[in-house]
């Protein structure tokens, strides 16, 4: 597939309630040759970046990050991402607030602290603040580094940074198998040809589309075909310009193993919610077939979302 197929195949699903005029498809074309650019340089820099982070993981953390993993294996792949975004902005804000309050000598101090006060900018910092499976992990690993050593503390921070930009890369190239992050990290000759892989497909990919030879009629061959590729790869559904962000603005997704008892379960479970979406992929490493699953969720207060 080229590069102009991944970009229908993404842009597809965006829909107007004017339609598509004659001056719109001018601008869609435009559009869609800059977006292919664009997409080339944003992979190339993924593929780059994905090398960078895993040769300083493995050059500086190695055993810490396989032990990481093993540890937190069994949580999945998207758990272990959010938890280490959250503990890089928490620690941020937290080291900022005991700067300014040189009376905060201990953890217990800090702990009264965040329960009494706001010291967050924004509504999303003060949920991370006090999400209750947050806490532990800063105030059993973090939180005492802190008062032991500033430097101890930011050498840990330091740590977990860079073991959220490894998650962030893999996530980037959709490389969400936790086994098959813990098999780059043991072998760094596979982190190589993967990316020699990654960089010559690309190459190829963006060298087969002629930007300047797309055109309207082009773009409409493309999609008959995806209408017509078995499986298909696109179907319109009415029902899906319909927003939901009014009653529905809770969207987590998860990521299950493709089995067709998978599937029966998952049409049991779309008709409890208003809108579910479901990709399939492949495990560039381990072949395993997988499903992408977003799930729509009714409006419900923020005590009984899941911290």
């Amino acid at each position: 597939p080229s590069l102009l197929d991944f970009i229908l195949l993404e842009r597809v699903g965006n829909y107007s309630v004017t339609g598509l005029t004659f001056d719109k498809r001018i601008e869609t074309l435009n559009a869609l040759k800059e977006d292919i650019e664009n997409e080339y340089r944003k992979q190339l820099g993924f593929i780059r970046q994905f090398n960078k982070n895993l040769k300083k993981v493995i050059k500086s953390f190695k055993i810490d990050f396989l032990q990481f993993i093993n540890q937190n294996q069994s949580k999945g792949f998207f758990y272990i991402y959010d938890i280490l975004s959250k503990i890089k902005i928490s620690s941020n804000l937290i080291e900022q607030l005991l700067k300014k309050n040189p009376d905060i000598t201990n953890g217990y101090l800090l702990e009264n602290y965040l329960s009494k006060s706001s010291i967050s900018l924004t509504i999303e910092e003060n949920i991370i603040l006090h999400n209750k499976n947050l806490k532990k992990i800063l105030f059993r690993e973090l939180i005492p580094k802190y008062f032991q050593s500033i430097k101890l503390f930011r050498t840990e921070i330091e740590k977990i940074s860079l073991y959220y930009n490894v998650f962030d890369s893999c996530y980037n190239l959709k490389i969400l198998d936790i086994k098959s992050i813990k098999l780059l990290v043991e072998n760094e000759t596979i982190v190589k040809n993967i990316n020699i892989s990654k960089e010559k497909n690309l190459k190829n990919s963006y060298k087969s589309t002629d930007i300047e030879m797309i055109t309207n009629k082009t773009i409409e061959s493309k999609i008959k075909k995806f209408i017509s590729y078995k499986p298909i790869l696109i179907k319109p559904i009415m029902i899906n310009t319909i927003t939901t962000s009014t009653f529905a603005k809770y969207f987590p997704f998860i990521l299950l193993v493709d089995s067709p008892e998978t599937r029966k379960n998952l049409e049991k479970l779309k008709s409890y919610f208003p809108r579910t979406l479901i990709g399939e992929f492949e495990d560039i490493i381990t072949r395993k077939k997988l499903l992408y699953v977003q799930i729509f969720l009714l409006n419900i207060k923020k005590d009984f979302l899941m911290s």
